[in-house]
């Protein structure tokens, strides 16, 4: 079955600074061409349990991606309610993981509301992980392909222990738009198709840490 994504909601986060605070937080700047974006939260529990979450979501992302829909990207798709929250998607029909270079490959067709499909595009992405085995974990994920709809994407989540069992989940993206996409994507609309996916997703992440 065919999982249909927000463009986005795979390239998972741009690295930056966390607030010790346990504060929910959701932002968005546009900057040189640039959209930045991230999404903030805390958990309860251990750092064992923690870190699991993490091995996890990088074993899945890497060879099973299509998991990730059973908890991480879990309410992260089309929007039932909102159509402006569904301005451009990916309807994913492959994927695959190369264990000598470690780049997945994902096959997607990228879908702009009503207006326009892109068949077959092809989407290499890297996953790198590191661990300090007492404060945090951080996953960073860059974004090969370049053509008229996305030149560049990258990101970041860290989950860092700040304390008495409280972990505070940080997610950012930054990605910059081909032609094609740089023409009719504003600010608003970008706002409107990300931030609630990054909201989820941290959500979904805590829900997990807290199991």
């Amino acid at each position: 079955m065919k999982k249909k994504v927000v463009l986005i909601c795979f390239l998972l986060f741009l690295c930056g600074k966390i607030s010790a605070q346990c504060n929910d937080t959701i932002w968005t700047t546009h900057k040189k061409g640039v959209f930045y974006s991230g999404a903030q939260t805390c958990a309860n529990t251990s750092f064992k349990k923690a870190q699991g979450v993490v091995n996890l979501f990088v074993e899945q992302f890497s060879n099973d991606y299509l998991k990730l829909f059973d908890w991480a990207f879990v309410n992260m798709g089309k929007n039932k309610t909102d159509e402006e929250k569904n301005a451009f998607l990916l309807d994913i029909k492959s994927t695959s993981f190369d264990k000598m270079s470690g780049v997945s490959v994902m096959v997607v067709d990228v879908i702009t509301g009503d207006v326009r499909r892109f068949k077959d595009v092809e989407i290499r992405s890297k996953v790198t992980q590191a661990t300090d085995n007492a404060t945090y974990q951080k996953v960073h994920i860059d974004i090969f392909f370049s053509l008229s709809l996305l030149k560049e994407a990258n990101g970041t989540f860290v989950v860092k222990n700040v304390g008495n069992n409280q972990f505070v989940i940080d997610t950012k993206i930054s990605l910059r738009f081909g032609w094609f996409f740089d023409i009719f994507v504003t600010k608003k609309m970008y706002k409107k198709v990300i931030e609630w996916r990054l909201e989820q997703f941290v959500k979904n992440f805590k829900r997990e840490m807290e199991k």
